[in-house]
């Protein structure tokens, strides 16, 4: 997996200050902004704008990240938080493979097959059950590349092909998606996928998203992730009972 923040609203924390500001003030957020924003009282400002629950400001300021090698099953989660926008990569148009190994044959080495697929910690910890997991992808992935063949041999175009034989693949087939997220929605996703009970990958993903933030708008990200980061657990019977 791997996570970059391809551009963030300038000055973030001025443009969240602004705005707040204007909300009980006279002069317009233009005015506000013009006249010179001092880091400090802005942060003290912003940290009391969080702590009230007016986090209606935050919308202001958007986030675009690349992220690559995630599963389609982690995208699948990805893709419910709906106040977001998402660019991911086509299965129909992206022939599925890496550096065009052919997997019509059982003699392709497993660690070759690791190199397209997302394994879980808990699986790549047991040698038998890592080699019996990447089996039944190498099988997976034989069956979609000769689904393909087939169909071009049948006169089906290369995308037609291609997003037929896709059904084949397993959720752990990896993907990259392109994401962009204001920051109150990024708070809603930390809290809820940074939680100990989130599935491990998208939590892995989110902390990842979740230290990008914060270097570059620290007081925008405070008092954020999973409630028991800061406060009580707020899973009720459904806890963990283990809090960070």
């Amino acid at each position: 997996m791997k996570v970059t923040m391809l551009s963030a609203t300038p000055d973030p924390e001025g443009i969240v200050y602004a705005a707040a500001r204007g909300c009980y003030s006279e002069d317009s957020s233009a005015e506000i902004y013009d006249d010179g924003v001092e880091m400090p009282t802005a942060e003290a400002f912003i940290r009391g704008v969080v702590n009230s629950g007016h986090l209606s400001v935050l919308e202001h300021v958007v986030y675009v990240f690349s992220i690559e090698g995630i599963s389609r099953a982690c995208s699948h989660q990805l893709v419910r938080h709906r106040v977001a926008s998402y660019s991911q990569q086509s299965q129909r148009y992206v022939y599925f493979g890496d550096d065009g190994i052919v997997f019509y044959t059982n003699d392709v080495p497993l660690e070759e097959v690791e190199h397209i697929y997302v394994v879980p910690p808990a699986i790549a910890q047991d040698t038998e059950t890592l080699e019996a997991f990447l089996t039944y992808c190498r099988t997976a992935t034989f069956g979609y590349q000769h689904m393909v063949e087939e169909l071009l041999e049948a006169g089906r175009t290369e995308e037609q092909a291609q997003e037929d034989a896709r059904y084949l693949l397993p959720n752990a087939a990896k993907t990259n998606i392109t994401v962009t997220m204001n920051a109150r929605e990024l708070r809603h996703f930390f809290n809820q996928r940074m939680c100990k009970r989130a599935q491990w990958e998208i939590r892995e993903l989110a902390f990842e998203m979740y230290h990008e933030c914060c270097a570059n708008a620290p007081s925008l990200f405070q008092k954020c992730g999973a409630s028991c980061m800061w406060d009580t657990c707020k899973e009720g019977k459904h806890s963990c009972g283990e809090p960070y």
